[in-house]
């Protein structure tokens, strides 16, 4: 777990990932002005402050390729809606690109 305002280690997705990213899906296609057939989360990273920045590797390659975005998600506190935004991205990356803040 990462103390606040520090950025944790990379850590594997679970549901919780997922559903962050089916949610940010449109929102991040519109951003990049692209379509991506695959949108897999496969590692992220996450910063507590005010809510929670999470910084996710997510797989949009084709069969073979080895291509990734780097999706930056804020969530609200549940107290103020929880709320998602897309606040950043990094676009192409690569299963081998580090995550780290931007």
């Amino acid at each position: 777990m990462s103390k606040t305002g520090s950025y944790s280690e990379e850590i594997d997705v679970h549901s919780e990932i997922q559903s962050i990213c089916d949610k940010v899906k449109a929102a991040v296609e519109s951003k990049t002005d692209q379509k991506f057939d695959a949108f897999i989360p496969l590692k992220f990273i996450h910063q507590v402050v005010a809510g929670t920045n999470y910084i996710i590797k997510v797989y949009v390659g084709y069969a073979g390729a080895d291509e990734c975005i780097h999706v930056k998600v804020f969530r609200a506190l549940p107290c103020h809606g929880g709320k998602l935004e897309v606040s950043g991205h990094q676009y192409p990356k690569t299963k081998a690109d580090i995550l780290k803040p931007f």
